[in-house]
C-alpha cells in the first residue's frame, strides 16, 4: 500500500493479497507496473495558434511530467477517460446495492 517514497494511498499493491470482485476489483490490479502513479497538476488554455494545450502530472518523486497534446488527442483522452470512469462508476454502484435501483423509482399513482 506505500510506494518506496513512503506515501500511502490506500491502493492495494500488486502482492498484497486482497479478494476482488468479478471485474477485477481492488485485489487484481490490471494496470501494468510500468505505468507511474501520478497526481494531477495542471491543464492549460488552448494555443489556438499551434492547436495545442499543456497537461500537466507530478510523480511521487517529485518529478513533474509536462506534455503537450494537440486539440484532437486532448479531445480523445477526455472522452476516453470519461468513458472509463462512467463505466466505473457503474460498477462500484452495482457492487453496493445488487438487486436495487440506485435512486427511487415513482409510481403512476404518485
Amino acid at each position: 500500500m506505500s510506494d518506496p517514497n513512503g506515501v500511502n494511498d490506500g491502493v492495494p499493491e500488486q502482492d498484497e493479497a486482497v479478494v476482488g470482485n468479478r471485474w477485477g476489483g481492488p485485489g487484481v490490479r490490471r494496470l501494468p507496473q510500468i505505468y507511474k502513479r501520478a497526481t494531477w497538476r495542471n491543464v492549460t488554455p488552448v494555443d489556438d495558434g499551434f492547436r495545442e494545450l499543456g497537461v500537466g502530472f507530478d510523480l511521487a518523486t517529485g518529478e513533474t511530467i509536462r506534455m503537450r497534446l494537440s486539440v484532437d488527442h486532448a479531445r480523445h483522452l477526455a472522452g476516453a477517460i470519461s468513458g472509463y470512469l462512467v463505466d466505473h462508476d457503474v460498477r462500484i454502484q452495482s457492487d453496493k446495492s445488487p438487486g436495487m435501483p440506485s435512486d427511487s423509482v415513482s409510481t403512476p399513482d404518485e
